[in-house]
């Protein structure tokens, strides 16, 4: 499911703040379609967090556990959410300003980046992360086109950039894709709602429970 949830934010301006940094600064890219800037990293570079693989969940508000049970050898090499949050060179204060105010609403967003999706390009069916632990994320479209669309199981939903966010649950199969002609802009980060400012996006202590 897709929940979408009025802001304050003016995607027109935040677009329009980052086309310096678009032009200085090459995307990373994970395919020849898709790829972005990290905000939000490890060591304060824009390049850091594309690698191709799972990350483990973020594991609690103000990093605080619950903790991550890794089941086996490769998930015990992966990289906790709530390390991704010393501020890129692509953070500008309009970026800054977004991740600001969704701290202050509970959402503890961490490894928040800008994702470029290219036109004529269709994202392979695929689940982020394990679905034994709590893992959502938000999106706030800042340039599209009516021919991108999020599919999941439940259907297919157009996040139209009209200064909404938009909330998903990334531990379940779902692809997207850009079947129009420009390129699409999107701000995303993994949310940890603990305060119920979404209606179905709300962690569930219920959803960690280790390696069970």
């Amino acid at each position: 499911m897709v929940e979408k949830i009025p802001s304050p934010f003016v995607v027109e301006k935040i677009f329009a703040s980052i086309q310096p940094l678009i032009q200085r600064y090459p995307a990373i890219h994970r395919s020849a379609g898709l790829g972005g800037w990290a905000l939000q990293s490890t060591s304060r570079s824009y390049q850091d967090g594309w690698l191709k693989s799972d990350y483990c969940p973020y594991i609690g508000p103000k990093n605080q556990g619950p903790h991550w049970i890794p089941k086996d050898e490769m998930e015990a090499k992966l990289r906790p959410i709530q390390q991704f949050i010393l501020p890129t060179e692509f953070s500008n204060p309009e970026l800054m300003h977004v991740l600001a105010v969704l701290d202050q609403w509970g959402l503890n967003p961490r490894r928040a980046r800008i994702i470029k999706l290219m036109p004529g390009t269709t994202d392979q069916w695929h689940q982020d992360g394990v679905d034994r632990y709590y893992q959502a994320r938000v999106h706030l479209p800042l340039f599209t086109n009516s021919d991108c669309a999020f599919e999941t199981a439940d259907g297919k939903f157009h996040m139209a950039a009209d200064n909404s966010l938009y909330f998903i649950h990334i531990n379940r199969p779902h692809r997207v894709y850009n079947l129009g002609t420009t390129p699409r802009y999107h701000i995303v980060a993994h949310i940890w709602d603990q305060m119920e400012f979404t209606q179905h996006h709300r962690y569930d202590p219920k959803l960690n429970l280790g390696a069970s």
